[in-house]
C-alpha cells in the first residue's frame, strides 16, 4: 500500500520512521528504568561488581563504583534519546515536504509534536522536582546510605506541610488553606507554587498582551506591556489559579513614574529612564538609634546600608541630594558625623574593590569558633578584645528589647509541657533539692522519678537487703536520697528555674544553679558539664548578696544567669555523660 501510494523510497522513509520510533520507545524505557534504580539506591545486574575481598572498605568502593557506571549510563542514554528525537523531527520535517501525507501518517506526526509540547509543558514541573530534591535531599549518597525513595521524602514534605495546627485560647484549629507562616518549608514550596504559575502564564498569554518585561521580586512584578492591555492582562493571570486564591492586583504609572520595591523609575521626555530612590509618603526616616543599646557595628551598617543603595539605585545626577538626605535623617537619629563620613567612606572603598574569586582552596582552615554575646555595653567590648586574642568570633545580639518586654502573642504554655528546662524538685522533709534539666516535657521527667522512687519503696526488704539497697547507687540522685534519708520528695511543687533549648547551654546554665545552691542540693555531681573554678567568685558573690544571683560585674537584673551561661561557653568542659 505504501510502495503504491508513496513509492519505493517514500516507503523506506516510513520503514525508517517507524524503526526510530520503536528505538526511541526502548530508550524511553531503559532510561526509566535507571533512573528508577538510581532513586531507589539499586544497581542493575548489568552493572554489578564483584570482589573477592569482602571488607567494609571494599564494599563501599564497589558500590561507589556501581553508583558511578548507573550515573554514566544515564547520561548515555538520555544522550541517545535526544539524538533520536532530534532525527525524528528531523525526518517529520522531510516528510511533509516531499510527501503529500494521509490521515494516518498525519495523526503519527501529530502525536509526535504533542508528546513534544507536553514534554516542554512539564518542563518546569521537572525543573521543581530536581531543585526540591537538591534542597530536602541534602545528603551524599557516597557517604550516607539508607532505604529512602523520593516518594518517601516527598509523602514527608506533604506531612510537614499539612501539620499546620495551632492553639489559640486554649483551643486547638487547623490551618486549611495555604502554607503556614513561620515554617521553613512554606516559602521554598510558595516559591515553586508561583515559579510554576508564572510560566503558565506567560505561556499562555495571547498574542497582542506583547510582554516586554517581566521582573518579579517575591509578590511585586514590574511588567511593560502596551497601552491599555492592563486590566486585561491582570484578569488573564487571575484566571490561571484554578483554586481563585491568589488573586493579582496592578498599578499603573503616574505621571510618567511608577515605583518598584526601592526604586522610583521615571520616563523622561528623550524616552530614557530615570531611577532615584523612593521613600513611601508614610516614611518618617526613623532608623535605629545612636543612643540604643545596641553594639556600634550595627548602628555603623544603618549607616552602610542607606549609602549602598543610594549608589546603587541614584543617578549620578541626583546623588548629592540623595546624600544630604540622608545625613539629615542620620542625624535626626543622633548620629555623631564622624559616624556618617566613616560609613560614606567605607562604602565607597567597598565599591572601587575589585570583586573577589571563588577558588577552591585544599589547605582551607579549620572554621573559627562563634560565641554569640548579648550586648551589654562596656562589658560585651573587654569580652570581645579578648576572645578576639584568641581567634573566636563573638556576634553580639541585643539583650533586652521591647518586643521581648511587651509582645506576647502565644498562649502561655503550662509549665508541665514545657520543653528544655531546668527544673527544681523541693523535699517535703529536708530543705534540700534536686536541680535537673530536660529536653522532653516537664512532666514525662518528672513521672520518671517519681515511678523510680515508688518502684523502690514499695519492695519489702529485710534489714540485711535494705542496708545493700541503701549501698547500692541508683539511677536518679532523687531516688537515693528517698532511700536512703526515708523522705519524700514535694512533686507538686516542682518548678522550672530557667529554659534554654540547646542542649550545650542547657547543661551550662544547669551547672551553674547546682554551684549556686552548693551543699543545698542533693545533686551527686555538679552536672554534665563540668564548669570552670574561675566562676566561683562571681556566684559567691551573688550568693552572699542574697535572693537570686547577681552578677558583680553587670547590672542588678533577675535573667543574669542567663548572660553568664552564654557567655560561659568554652570556659569549662563537658563531664562524663552520666547526668546528675
Amino acid at each position: 500500500m505504501f510502495k503504491e501510494k508513496y513509492g519505493q523510497q517514500g516507503t523506506k522513509d516510513f520503514r525508517r520512521l517507524e524503526r526510530l520510533h520503536q528505538k526511541r520507545a526502548r530508550l524511553r524505557n531503559h532510561l526509566r528504568f535507571c533512573l528508577r534504580c538510581r532513586d531507589e539506591n539499586i544497581t542493575p545486574t548489568s552493572l554489578q561488581l564483584k570482589t573477592p575481598i569482602r571488607t567494609k572498605t571494599a564494599q563501599n568502593i564497589m558500590e561507589r563504583a556501581q553508583r558511578a557506571l548507573l550515573k554514566e549510563r544515564i547520561r548515555n542514554v538520555a544522550t541517545k534519546q535526544k539524538q533520536v528525537d532530534n532525527e525524528l523531527e528531523r525526518r517529520h520535517l522531510d516528510l511533509k515536504r516531499n510527501y503529500k501525507l494521509d490521515k494516518q501518517m498525519e495523526e503519527l506526526i501529530k502525536g509526535h509534536m504533542m508528546e513534544k509540547q507536553e514534554k516542554e509543558f512539564i518542563k518546569v514541573k521537572e525543573r521543581h522536582i530536581k531543585k526540591l530534591n537538591r534542597l530536602i535531599n541534602k545528603k551524599k549518597r557516597e557517604e550516607i546510605q539508607d532505604n529512602s525513595t523520593p516518594n518517601s521524602w516527598h509523602n514527608l514534605i506533604g506531612l510537614v506541610a499539612n501539620s499546620t495546627y495551632f492553639t489559640y485560647d486554649d483551643t486547638i484549629y487547623k490551618q486549611l488553606e495555604g502554607f503556614a507562616m513561620g515554617n521553613p518549608l512554606s516559602a521554598t514550596l510558595c516559591e515553586f507554587f508561583m515559579e510554576d504559575l508564572e510560566q503558565k502564564a506567560i505561556a499562555t498569554a495571547p498574542p497582542n498582551y506583547k510582554i516586554k518585561l517581566w521582573k518579579c521580586y517575591v509578590d511585586d512584578i514590574l511588567e511593560i506591556i502596551p497601552k491599555g492591555q492592563t486590566g486585561t492582562l491582570t484578569q488573564h493571570l487571575n484566571n490561571i489559579d484554578d483554586t481563585g486564591s491568589i488573586k493579582f492586583t496592578y498599578e499603573t504609572e503616574t505621571e510618567g513614574s511608577i515605583a518598584f520595591m526601592d526604586m522610583k523609575i521615571t520616563r523622561q521626555t528623550d524616552g530614557t529612564l530615570n531611577i532615584n530612590t523612593y521613600r513611601k509618603p508614610t516614611h518618617t526616616d526613623q532608623y535605629l538609634l545612636w543612643t540604643s543599646e545596641h553594639p556600634t557595628i550595627h548602628k555603623m551598617s544603618v549607616i552602610r546600608t542607606l549609602y549602598h543603595r543610594a549608589n546603587m539605585v541614584t543617578e549620578e545626577r541626583d546623588r548629592k541630594q540623595e546624600d544630604k538626605h540622608i545625613q539629615h535623617a542620620l542625624k535626626t537619629c543622633r548620629y555623631p558625623t564622624w559616624t556618617i563620613n566613616k560609613g560614606k567612606q567605607q562604602t565607597t572603598t567597598e565599591r572601587k574593590k575589585q570583586p573577589k574569586q571563588r577558588t577552591r582552596n585544599p589547605e582551607r582552615q579549620e572554621p573559627k569558633p562563634v560565641i554569640t554575646l548579648p550586648y551589654i555595653r562596656g562589658i560585651t567590648e573587654k569580652i570581645r578584645a579578648t576572645m578576639k586574642k584568641h581567634n573566636i568570633n563573638t556576634p553580639t545580639k541585643p539583650y533586652t528589647t521591647v518586643r521581648n518586654r511587651l509582645v506576647h502573642p502565644k498562649d502561655k504554655i503550662p509549665a508541665g509541657l514545657r520543653c528544655g528546662v531546668i527544673y527544681e524538685i523541693p523535699c517535703k522533709i529536708c530543705n534540700k533539692t534536686y536541680i535537673g534539666e530536660t529536653g522532653r516535657q516537664l512532666n514525662t521527667r518528672t513521672i520518671e522519678h517519681r515511678k523510680e522512687c515508688e518502684k523502690e519503696a514499695s519492695r519489702k526488704h529485710t534489714r540485711a537487703a535494705k542496708e545493700e539497697a541503701e549501698s547500692t547507687i541508683k539511677k536518679s540522685a532523687v531516688t537515693d536520697h528517698c532511700l536512703r534519708e526515708n523522705h519524700v520528695m514535694d512533686w507538686d511543687n516542682t518548678r522550672i528555674i530557667n529554659t534554654e533549648q540547646q542542649k550545650y547551654k542547657r547543661w551550662i546554665k544547669e551547672a551553674i544553679e547546682i554551684r549556686r545552691r552548693g551543699c543545698g542540693t542533693m545533686n551527686r555531681d555538679d552536672g554534665v558539664y563540668s564548669l570552670d573554678r574561675a566562676w566561683d567568685c562571681i556566684i559567691e558573690e551573688g550568693r552572699a548578696g542574697g535572693g537570686g544571683w547577681r552578677c558583680p560585674l553587670l547590672p542588678a537584673d533577675g535573667r543574669r544567669g542567663r548572660w553568664c551561661a552564654a557567655v560561659g561557653v568554652g570556659l569549662g568542659r563537658p563531664a562524663d555523660a552520666g547526668g546528675a
